[in-house]
């Protein structure tokens, strides 16, 4: 009878560690090369975006990422974003607030990722000179790679 029991149990058990495992397995660096360079953390099946800690804020160790939808505050600027993934077209809007300053940059990505080519549309009411002289730059060449075997994903 105890046969019976352990085999189900163990079966349902590998089901539940894989619905864990895969979900950090569609997490992954979107890094593409242009006249600016591009290293995103992204979920490739759904579209969300994701920020290492230590960009955001600096009292957080760096081997965290955290979902970067919606709203982040910190003393420093605001950050708004939105991003999706339809038909295989990741798409990413993202707004930064400087509060010294009231500076404000809008980043537009697009990236197809059936022939891993796009492009980032940067505006800003800032003199923040790279980006001034290269508002619009496109990607030839796209690619995934895995994420650092260290690094923890943390839901806010």
């Amino acid at each position: 009878m105890k046969r019976l029991i352990i085999g189900p149990l163990l079966i349902s058990l590998s089901f539940l560690n894989s619905g864990f495992i895969s979900k950090k397995s569609n997490i992954k660096e979107l890094f593409c090369e242009g006249a600016i360079d591009l290293s995103l953390i992204v979920d490739i099946r759904t579209g969300q975006r994701y920020r290492r800690t230590e960009e955001v804020f600096e009292e957080i160790p760096s081997n965290i990422i955290i979902p970067f939808d919606k709203r982040i505050e910190t003393s420093k600027f605001i950050m708004e974003s939105s991003s999706s993934i339809k038909s295989g077209l990741f798409k990413s809007k993202s707004s930064r607030t400087f509060l010294s300053n009231g500076g404000v940059e809008d980043i537009f990505i697009e990236v197809n990722f059936n022939n891993m080519s796009g492009k980032m549309i940067i505006d800003s009411s800032f003199a923040y000179i790279p980006y001034k002289r290269i508002p619009t730059t496109i990607f030839k060449k796209c690619e995934f790679r895995n994420l650092d075997k260290g690094l923890k994903i943390k839901d806010r």
